[in-house]
């Protein structure tokens, strides 16, 4: 389904962001949204810069002591993707952008990846996660022991 509306976003979603932009120059100046576009595109790029480097000596340092790294990467894949939306320029990029570096909202983001991620490589592991008890079938098969001769 995503798949069929992809085009129609990427022609759309720019013209929605183009349109907001002006309307916001016309409302107030051109200056001060060349000022917003310019400023948000610097703090981007100094969050995939700072996130970068960060995230590799976390990485790194988690390794040596044996950690986990899942949480981890996967908060610095927010917080990228964070760091290019504040860097591609428009109204609706940037507080997507600003609302995903807030630590609250990449803390429910990973939880939906988590979900989604299980949810696609273990379609029928989703479905037992309710409060309902569920059946486990065992396949058993004996080894060692011969069955008994009929006298």
């Amino acid at each position: 389904m995503t798949r069929r509306w992809l085009p129609i976003l990427l022609v759309v979603f720019p013209l929605v962001e183009l349109a907001l932009l002006l309307w916001l120059a016309q409302r107030t100046s051109w200056e001060l949204v060349l000022a917003w576009v310019i400023g948000t595109a610097l703090v981007g790029l100094g969050l995939i810069r700072h996130t970068g480097v960060r995230c590799a000596w976390e990485a790194r340092r988690r390794l040596i002591q044996g950690e986990s790294l899942g949480d981890h990467l996967v908060n610095c894949l927010l917080l990228f993707i964070a760091g290019v939306l504040l860097v591609l320029p428009g109204v609706l990029t940037d507080l997507t952008g600003l609302i995903l570096w807030l630590p609250p909202v990449r803390r429910a983001a990973r939880r939906w990846f988590y979900r989604s991620l299980q949810s696609r490589l273990f379609p029928n592991a989703a479905a037992d996660q309710g409060d309902r008890p569920r059946d486990r079938i065992i396949d058993v098969r004996v080894i060692g022991k011969d069955p008994p001769e009929n006298p």
